[in-house]
């Protein structure tokens, strides 16, 4: 069965497994993001662009700025 992280889990995801950086100052932006947005859509449309595939069950994220990410998230949105 598919586990659901809680908002602070979700966040935990993005800044260790995704190599999200979030600033201390940016919690609560990210937080309202997060809430506005569905948590998949958000870490989805950015495999793309900062996941890196080794091998077919490998992928590792490229460490990027909160910035860069939204960025990618709101062009992802509007095509």
């Amino acid at each position: 069965m598919h586990t659901y992280f809680d908002l602070d889990e979700q966040i935990k995801h993005l800044m260790i497994d995704k190599s999200l950086m979030i600033g201390h100052r940016d919690l609560e932006r990210v937080e309202q993001l997060l809430v506005d947005q569905s948590y998949h859509h958000f870490v989805n449309c950015s495999k793309i662009k900062q996941a890196e595939f080794f091998e077919p069950n490998l992928k590792m994220y490229k460490t990027a700025s909160l910035k860069e990410w939204c960025d990618y998230f709101e062009m992802d949105k509007r095509l």
